[in-house]
């Protein structure tokens, strides 16, 4: 890693450098709302050329699930589920990502149209991870990842080991290009 990001606007930038360097046009820059709370923050979707579409969530720092003795019992079965899958898949990091339910909804209908979708997830400290949006719905449902409602989000959210997300410069396809 040799940058970081002040703000999510930087993370922008910096992927859609990424992706012009693998020759990879960027058409159409989306807002998309997302809930949070009592209220909605605004992501960033990249379209491409070749029906590609980006989703990027920006996050200042990791988020670290609490200890289990402070959660409550409501939560506690999602609790345990979530850390079983960060010690099983998160390869030493402690921390979880994901998606708001609806936004994932979403981007799987998308995908059912055609487009390959991804989510790209950005940290303030420079770290890009993404994955395939089909992937990430397959592995929050067969570890029971999503709870039925969430407060901090204002609707179900997926949760993810951040371990189990590929850093940017793991992408291994892309269209064909000339060897220079």
């Amino acid at each position: 890693m040799t940058h970081s990001f002040d703000s999510s606007a930087g993370a922008l930038t910096y992927l859609k450098q990424y992706l012009k360097e693998r020759e990879m046009t960027v058409i159409e820059e989306k807002t998309v709302p997302t809930k949070a709370g009592r209220g909605t923050v605004y992501q960033k979707q990249l379209w491409t050329a070749t029906r590609e579409i980006f989703h990027i969530k920006h996050w200042s720092k990791k988020w670290v699930p609490k200890e289990s003795s402070n959660v409550s019992e409501f939560a506690k079965p999602l609790d345990e589920r979530l850390k079983y899958a960060i010690k099983l898949y998160g390869k030493g990091d402690p921390s979880a990502s994901g998606i708001n339910e609806g936004t994932l909804m979403n981007l799987l209908e998308i995908e059912g149209s055609g487009f390959e979708t991804y989510l790209v997830t950005t940290y303030s400290s420079g770290d890009v991870l993404w994955c395939k949006v089909a992937e990430l719905y397959n592995f929050a449902s067969m570890y029971g990842l999503i709870p039925q409602f969430s407060m901090t989000y204002g609707e179900p959210f997926c949760w993810i080991p951040t371990g189990w997300l590929k850093p940017l410069s793991m992408v291994v396809a892309g269209p064909p290009g000339l060897v220079r």
